[in-house]
């Protein structure tokens, strides 16, 4: 089966990270654009197996606030936890 990838590098804003996630893994547009729903969708709505890559979070650091990201990089670790078929890249 063939992995489905998002790739975060170079995301300025949350809302660009829900592009992404939508374009990437053909989410319906009635997914919300928040975490919780992220963290939903991600868990069950998805099949894998899946991967998610985010190069160089201290270039992405410079629009987006460490708190926002660290949120994000939990609900992926916990995404990452729940599943077996879910495969975290991330770099500073």
């Amino acid at each position: 089966m063939q992995i489905k990838k998002c790739d975060l590098t170079g995301i300025k804003s949350t809302e660009e990270a829900y592009t992404r996630f939508t374009d990437a893994f053909k989410l319906p547009s009635c997914v919300g654009r928040n975490l919780d729903a992220l963290y939903d969708v991600l868990s069950t709505e998805v099949e894998g197996p899946l991967e998610i890559i985010w190069s160089d979070l201290d270039g992405s650091a410079t629009s987006m606030s460490w708190d926002t990201i660290n949120s994000m990089l939990e609900v992926f670790r916990c995404v990452e936890n729940d599943r077996d078929d879910l495969n975290l890249r991330i770099s500073e």
